[in-house]
């Protein structure tokens, strides 16, 4: 009779270390739960630009809130395929133009400047010369490509197009609606065929959560405590690079109190210093304007149910009219406005506005199907927090006149 050998049981430190190491970001496991329709989705992407012998079928808009899991679904996809890839982030380019450069250079491995790698690359992908190999083009956050005639964009989705061009392109962003927004002529290159993440669910972040720490270090996390880091993070944006922090700050919180197990306690307090930390640098620098916003954000959330960090835009323009109506006098004054003042932001400022709370990571905006004008708003924090910020470290008059009394529990501005 064989005897099977025992697993060797980890001491503490490396069972902690084991769990530091499975919450960190760049740790991606082999298998991405829960992205199952998305990745057959991307499968069959390929498996239908390898076939094609007319061009057809051969770019795919993948769009989903940040933390979804777009872009490690398509690397994961891509080891499965035996094609050439390169992934450029937009982003980090120098100039959107630069693209044409970094696509040369993979196919040439010469570097050459913007306007020429554009030249060879419309030459190459026109030609009949034989493709040996299929190239498949990832292009993440894809909108810093955009330009005011959408040249760029245009020619890295109509290259695809091209018979002989043995070329597939990925194009990767937040934006759901990129392609309407565009004009009507890049529009018919980048909207043809079209792949959205949704956001992780409750269920979905705390099977994350357990797959990531099976094994030798599921132990050191209560379930409670777990499923509160799931809960706290689909209450937002569903954004799995959060319910990672938000664990591994936890973690590390249970063991500098000398803990033996990740306790709901770690979470609470874990989630209150990330943030702080993360808006805390940004709430002095805003302008008298986006603090009244943010005020009347932080009001319309506090009066829905306290897990719900989702409101609409006509939720908000709603609250800041009453919020006039009830302190007009008071918020003239400290806004410098003229005492005839019938009205504080117009749509287009109030957007201009939410844009910029967008682009600080205060909050995520998404859009609504049933009313393009009318986006879905998400603030990445909670708005007891968030009022806290305003009340107590910015101290700005207007924040305080709104929401002085609302720490605990009023009625201002209902």
């Amino acid at each position: 009779i064989k005897h099977q050998p025992k697993k060797k049981k980890l001491k503490k430190d490396d069972a902690w270390q084991q769990a530091r190491l499975a919450l960190e970001l760049r740790s991606v496991p082999a298998h991405l739960p829960c992205r199952d329709r998305e990745r057959d989705e991307l499968i069959a992407f390929i498996r239908d630009a390898l076939a094609a012998n007319d061009g057809a079928g051969r770019s795919i808009y993948i769009s989903g809130l940040p933390g979804t899991g777009k872009t490690a679904t398509v690397r994961q996809v891509m080891r499965k395929f035996q094609v050439q890839f390169i992934e450029i982030n937009a982003m980090r380019l120098p100039k959107p133009q630069h693209a044409y450069s970094l696509l040369w250079q993979t196919i040439s491995k010469q570097l050459v400047s913007a306007s020429a790698a554009a030249r060879k690359l419309e030459h190459h992908f026109s030609s009949a010369t034989t493709k040996t190999q299929m190239l498949v083009a990832l292009i993440d956050e894809l909108d810093y490509l955009v330009t005011p005639q959408g040249t760029i964009l245009y020619n890295l989705f109509d290259w695809p197009t091209r018979k002989f061009s043995n070329l597939a392109v990925i194009g990767v962003a937040n934006t759901m609606d990129l392609p309407e927004r565009l004009e009507p002529k890049v529009r018919s290159r980048l909207g043809a065929r079209r792949l959205v993440f949704k956001p992780y669910t409750f269920s979905d972040i705390t099977q994350i959560l357990q797959d990531r720490l099976t094994h030798y270090c599921s132990h050191l996390f209560h379930p409670q405590a777990l499923q509160l880091t799931a809960r706290k993070t689909a209450a937002y944006s569903g954004d799995l690079r959060r319910a990672l922090n938000l664990a591994s700050r936890a973690l590390d919180l249970c063991l500098s109190r000398h803990g033996k197990q990740v306790q709901v306690t770690d979470v609470t307090h874990a989630f209150k210093l990330l943030a702080h930390s993360s808006h805390a640098p940004i709430i002095p620098s805003l302008a008298q304007f986006e603090i009244l916003v943010l005020s009347a954000i932080c009001l319309e959330l506090k009066s829905q149910s306290l897990d719900e960090q989702h409101l609409t835009l006509d939720h908000l323009h709603a609250r800041l009219a009453r919020i006039f109506s009830l302190h007009s006098s008071g918020i003239l004054r400290t806004l410098g406005l003229a005492s005839s003042t019938t009205t504080l932001l117009s749509h287009s400022e109030l957007l201009s506005i939410l844009y910029r709370f967008h682009d600080a990571g205060l909050i995520s905006i998404f859009p609504n199907p049933d009313e393009p004008r009318v986006p879905h708003l998400v603030l990445n924090s909670d708005a007891s927090l968030l009022a806290n910020l305003l009340l107590n470290d910015a101290k700005h008059p207007l924040a305080i006149a709104l929401l002085g009394g609302h720490s605990s529990s009023s009625n201002t501005g209902r």
